[in-house]
This record gives structure tokens, C-alpha cells and sequence, in this order.
């Protein structure tokens, strides 16, 4: 039987919350090798990420390697209707917090098509070896990776990882094309 969405997000969500300091940096450091490492990584010229919030891997680093390397980073902004779109993020751009928590772009001018967007790193919390992933809720990632022709790729540490998933998959889940899980 199949567990209810909701009592998965609220395990992860006390997973974080008793998950020591040391332990998790100590994860995010050996998903940064990895995802450095990482040919899809490499090969990107245009990293689409999302700015993390406390209880999710910190994504900072990345998006620091990712201008380190010279790749364009593009944020997500929602939209009406469960929709986003992604637009160009520098140090020192203006930001507003969404709804949900999460920092975005507070201009609605110059999305980047996807079609441009070499690799989308998809957030969630919980993860299956086939790509499913359990999301936040809204829809909004499956919704703009239905047609999306690039590289995705998630983060995961082991406790959100499992071989197959544990939730109902939808008629409009879209999995991930890679998982990264800390070791």
C-alpha cells in the first residue's frame, strides 16, 4: 500500500528538523563532488536552480561553481495558474519572496526559453531509482518539465532516496533523468 503524500513530505520535514549540522554538511560537501564531477554538470551552459530554503540542501555553492565556470544561472519564478519560468540570476539582484517561502526574481521581463536551459536541478524530498520524485505539492516542476528538452537531475541525501516510490505516481509526474545521492 501506497503512503499518503502528505505523511511523506511531514517524515523528510522531521528528518531535517533532527538531522544534526555536522551530518548534513558533510552530505551537501560529497553532492557538490558529485555534481562537479558530473559530466551533465560540465557540460552545461545554462544551470537552472532553485534559491534553497532551511530544511532543503543548500544550493548556494552550486550556483557560486556555476558562475565560477562561466554558466548563465537562471532562478525559477511562479506564475498564475501553477506555472514558472526561469530568468538570468546574479549576485546581486533584486528578489522577492514567493508565496511559498522561496526567493525569486521580482521581474516578470526576460525568462529564458527552455529550450535554452541546458540543465534544470529539480528540488524535492524524496526520491525513487526510477527519477519519480515526491515534490512540494504544487505541480509546478512537472508542469514546465512536461516539454522540457534538456538534462535534469536531482539531489538527494540517503534517507530521501528509495528504490521505488512510496507515494501514488501521477499521470503527470514527470521523473528526473538522474539522482545524485550523498554517500
Amino acid at each position: 500500500m501506497k503512503e499518503s503524500k502528505h505523511r511523506l513530505r511531514q517524515n523528510i520535514k522531521s528528518y531535517w528538523q533532527e538531522l544534526d549540522k555536522q551530518t548534513r554538511l558533510v552530505m551537501e560537501n560529497n553532492l557538490y563532488q558529485q555534481v562537479f564531477t558530473d559530466e551533465v554538470f560540465s557540460q552545461a551552459k545554462t544551470l537552472a536552480i532553485t534559491l534553497s530554503m532551511a530544511g532543503e540542501i543548500n544550493t548556494q555553492p552550486i550556483i557560486e561553481e556555476a558562475w565560477r565556470q562561466g554558466k548563465q544561472v537562471v532562478i525559477p519564478k511562479t506564475l498564475p495558474k501553477r506555472r514558472m519560468a526561469f530568468a538570468p540570476f546574479e549576485k546581486d539582484d533584486d528578489l522577492l519572496e514567493s508565496a511559498f517561502g522561496v526567493m525569486e526574481p521580482r521581474s516578470t521581463a526576460n525568462f529564458v526559453d527552455k529550450e535554452n536551459i541546458d540543465l534544470i536541478i529539480v528540488p524535492g524530498l524524496m526520491f525513487a531509482d526510477n527519477g519519480q520524485r515526491l515534490g512540494f505539492g504544487g505541480g509546478y516542476y512537472d508542469r514546465f518539465l512536461a516539454d522540457f528538452p534538456g538534462q535534469t537531475l536531482s539531489l538527494a541525501f540517503p534517507k530521501m532516496h528509495v528504490e521505488a516510490p512510496l507515494w501514488e505516481v501521477g499521470p503527470y509526474d514527470i521523473p528526473v533523468q538522474k539522482l545524485v545521492v550523498a554517500k
